[in-house]
């Protein structure tokens, strides 16, 4: 028996089945779900009575939104920690710390469930600095990268083959192309390629500027939680080398 390998047009995976007489399918089924479907298969969300929004530059989102992009993040604000007082407490505290050393810090947060995350991304020339907090601690270690952005070649980063061009894809072209799918991205500090799988429950696509307000697009910010591991993940678009 031979087997095809398909792309599913609904949700973006690949599936495979035996080949069969009459025309290929374009879409998985029970019997051959896409890898996107087994990946990242959304659990069934509770009726909240009263759901709470966080704005994010020009949009907003509440808990968990299944694509989100925003040209650039707001500041943590002071009415957040109302909402958010553990986790936007903590997150504040480093903002302050980060900026007293030259850092350019963006944060935000969110509810999920019961629980009240709060987020930065901070840069500071070629160094970026990526944090979550959990209701009153961190949700993990920070993650800490390097990064080029005058002369991309310094990178070493090996030959990129993506299914886009960075310098043109939106925003939310972008983030659904990605959503459901592995990503590999090139880490210029151990000089090794790191992956992931973008889940469906969230991925941000975001902004920096420098402070002439000029801004390249291989310097968004990707942010996702790994669909296997369930961290938060993040790399520069400049890193990515393929998805799928």
């Amino acid at each position: 028996m031979t087997i095809t390998k398909i792309k599913c047009r609904e949700h973006g995976g690949y599936f495979t089945r035996p080949i069969r007489r009459g025309r290929p399918p374009v879409r998985c089924a029970e019997e051959y779900p896409c890898n996107a479907q087994q990946i990242d298969k959304p659990a069934p969300k509770a009726k909240p009575s009263a759901p709470h929004t966080t704005k994010v530059a020009t949009e907003s989102h509440s808990s968990y939104a299944p694509v989100v992009s925003a040209k650039s993040s707001n500041s943590l604000r002071s009415e957040d920690s109302a909402t958010y007082p553990g986790a936007v407490a903590l997150a504040k505290q480093a903002k302050s710390q980060l900026e007293g050393q030259g850092w350019t810090v963006a944060g935000k947060a969110w509810r999920k469930d019961s629980d009240e995350f709060a987020s930065i991304t901070a840069t500071r020339g070629e160094e970026t600095l990526y944090g979550v907090w959990k209701n009153g601690a961190l949700a993990e270690p920070m993650q800490y990268s390097l990064w080029n952005l005058e002369k991309p070649a310094a990178n070493s980063k090996p030959q990129s083959s993506l299914p886009f061009d960075p310098d043109e894809v939106p925003d939310a072209e972008l983030a659904q192309m990605l959503v459901g799918m592995k990503v590999t991205w090139y880490n210029r500090l151990s000089g090794q390629n790191e992956d992931g799988y973008c889940g469906r429950e969230y991925i941000h696509v975001e902004h920096h500027y420098s402070g002439t307000g000029d801004e390249r697009p291989g310097d968004r910010v990707v942010k996702f939680v790994d669909a296997e591991t369930r961290m938060f993940r993040a790399f520069r678009l400049d890193q990515l080398i393929k998805v799928g």
